[in-house]
């Protein structure tokens, strides 16, 4: 009787710790402003962003590694519109409660901007995304993220007078894969 109830428990247990690797990836909308250090230049941004989530979630918390890209403009609030493509790589941990939502968190360990116009080199930084999601549609998740760019250098230098910020807010749809 005794195995019985162990083999019982095992199969329940197991199955109620089901555990997955996933990949989930989004397409979305972001926008939002930007200020270059000192005050020097500011204006709004907005575009495309795109990414996915590589992860393993048990029990409703996941974690795992995060890649996104951008196509922004930056509208600043005198002279004429830039175009800006980036990148982000970073590390996540998340929550899906049982009734139709989740919770995430980004640390972006890498943040990588390009201004079309500007040849000479790359912004580089760090920044964080947090992010809740909507998980009642079959198939898909669909998101809101509070987006957050550092960019403390230029072509490998110190940028003086502060950090290039990006402060957005975006809009997603993701199909998480299991």
């Amino acid at each position: 009787m005794k195995q019985l109830v162990a083999i019982l428990l095992f199969i329940v247990i197991g199955s109620a710790a089901r555990a997955d690797i996933f990949i989930e990836p989004w397409l979305g909308y972001e926008m939002g402003t930007y200020k270059y250090p000192a005050g020097s230049l500011s204006g709004d941004i907005s575009g495309t962003n795109y990414g996915a989530r590589l992860g393993y979630k048990m029990l409703g918390l996941s974690f795992g590694a995060e890649y996104s890209g951008v196509s922004l403009t930056e509208k600043p609030t005198s002279g004429s519109n830039l175009s800006v493509s980036g990148s982000d790589l970073g590390l996540f941990v998340g929550f899906n409660f049982p009734v139709l939502l989740r919770v995430y968190a980004t640390y972006i360990l890498s943040s990588t901007g390009k201004v079309d116009t500007y040849t000479s080199g790359n912004f580089t930084g760090s920044g964080s995304r947090i992010g809740v999601g909507f998980t009642g549609l079959p198939f898909v998740v669909i998101n809101l993220e509070a987006i957050s760019r550092d960019y403390n250098k230029y072509a490998g230098n110190s940028i003086s007078g502060g950090d290039l910020k990006y402060t957005s807010f975006g809009l997603n749809v993701s199909l998480p894969l299991p």
